[in-house]
């Protein structure tokens, strides 16, 4: 279902969204994000109209979900889109599509997910799964969000 920004047309808000299927020393990867340049439009409707800078947020959140499902149906399946681990290499094939991926675990766009492709149960190589088994450990049982709740 698509919602419509009082920003942007739809034509105009997809030429924003981008997806890039990649591999990397034999593993595969599946990347959905939105460019700078929409990011600096939210940004500018932020200060001028909050509530259209709000339905817009919400329109690149679903968008980036519905897009993960879309080619990976498991992710609806499990509610879970795998963080792979930060690697240089990782890094260094994302440079070109304007998307670093830092080694914090978050990317240089606001809106961007990350995860295997094709999709596996990944927890245990999930870069938001600790390995201390402390108190902050994210596991399948204590996600940061369910990716079911945003389409």
């Amino acid at each position: 279902m698509t919602h419509q920004s009082p920003l942007l047309s739809e034509s105009d808000f997809a030429s924003h969204h981008h997806q890039h299927l990649f591999h990397v020393a034999g593993e595969g990867y599946f990347l959905t994000w939105f460019d700078r340049d929409l990011e600096q439009i939210l940004d500018q409707a932020w200060r001028s109209s909050p509530s259209a800078a709000f339905a817009l947020h919400q329109q690149m959140a679903r968008r980036i979900m519905e897009t993960l499902v879309a080619h990976i149906p498991q992710v609806h399946e499990h509610g879970c889109a795998p963080l792979p681990p930060w690697t240089q290499a990782l890094d260094q094939a994302m440079v070109s599509l304007d998307v670093r991926y830092l080694p914090e675990g978050g990317f240089n766009r606001a809106y961007a997910v990350l995860t295997f492709w094709p999709w596996r149960n990944a927890c245990a190589g999930c870069a938001l799964r600790r390995s201390d088994h402390g108190p902050d450990q994210w596991d399948c049982e204590g996600r940061i969000f369910d990716v079911r709740n945003f389409i």
